[in-house]
């Protein structure tokens, strides 16, 4: 008796609407899990020529080589590698928009009565398996749709083809104000800016924490903000002469009003992230306002004593 403790068929549907082998109910050989799972020693020439490990890979790959369902694995990789193969030809070159697989973000940039232009990114790698046994680099697309012909035409193609990143989830492709398009690649923490064309990559970063990281969409905006949570920090120097001044995650400031024991001593104009200034010859305490563009006070530090 067999009870399906989770719903049943949808792996099979996606089999079939993919053109690829359904791998759920392959049958396993009890020799293969008693393999898996025993602890049978070593051949002595594995044992005496590698570490333990490397003679359980070599016992492993020895046993399963010679096991019922290698025959089984094997014509299934063949079958998805001529799938992809079939899929390829059928599509032309890589370059063909028609090869687009597991599209994302898809956005419609401009519209007429007759006409589309969107844009969109593509994995271009339908299953994590294709991606190992075909691999297709993932890229930006941006397409204009004829409505009354029913007719697309591929108008261009992001990717980088130095240093191709291949995605099989997520991504995005954001069509920036001055004309260039940023691609994120999804279950890839890479980010790249190209020029408008697709012929230059002008910026590519990495992001998260040892390269594991995903990102559903990402966005380049201009950053404006004034932290309510925070103040501006100051630390100031008798022996130096200076102060210093800065407030993260502030955009607005621009004008650093810096009061010396109690009285207005200087503006000083924001210079990034942390801007500097001289110290009056008998400063003991400094405190700084932050001003904006207007004048108005949007934030002010603490009174902290000038160190040596």
């Amino acid at each position: 008796e067999c009870t399906n403790i989770f719903s049943k068929g949808g792996g099979e549907a996606l089999a079939r609407d993919q053109g690829v082998p359904f791998l759920g109910c392959v049958p396993i050989d009890p020799s293969l899990v008693a393999l898996i799972e025993g602890s049978t020693p070593a051949p002595p020439a594995a044992a005496a020529d590698a570490s333990t490990a490397d003679a359980r890979r070599i016992r492993f790959c020895d046993a399963f080589a010679e096991s019922a369902v290698a025959p089984l694995f094997a014509e299934m990789a063949s079958a998805v590698r001529r799938s992809c193969e079939r899929r390829d030809a059928q599509a032309g070159s890589v370059e063909d928009a028609t090869a687009a697989s597991w599209q994302h973000h898809v956005r419609v940039r401009n519209s007429t009565s007759t006409t589309l232009t969107i844009s969109m990114f593509d994995d271009h790698n339908a299953l994590v398996l294709s991606s190992i046994l075909a691999p297709h680099p993932s890229r930006g697309l941006v397409f204009s749709l004829d409505l009354s012909n029913h007719n697309a035409e591929l108008l261009a193609t992001y990717r980088d083809a130095d240093s191709p990143t291949f995605s099989t989830s997520q991504g995005s492709t954001d069509l920036l104000p001055n004309g260039n398009v940023l691609v994120g690649y999804g279950d890839h923490p890479t980010v790249r800016e190209f020029s408008a064309d697709g012929s230059e990559v002008l910026m590519a970063m990495t992001f998260g924490r040892d390269y594991v990281a995903d990102s559903f969409r990402v966005y380049r905006r201009q950053w404006a903000a004034s932290p309510r949570a925070t103040r501006p920090k100051v630390v100031a120097s008798s022996e130096e002469g200076l102060g210093w001044v800065s407030w993260n995650g502030d955009s607005m400031t621009r004008t650093w009003q810096v009061w010396v024991n109690e009285a207005a001593a200087a503006n000083v104009s924001r210079a990034g992230f942390e801007t500097n200034f001289t110290l009056p010859t008998g400063a003991a305490e400094v405190q700084v306002f932050a001003l904006g563009a207007d004048g108005a006070v949007l934030g002010n530090s603490t009174v902290v004593a000038v160190g040596a």
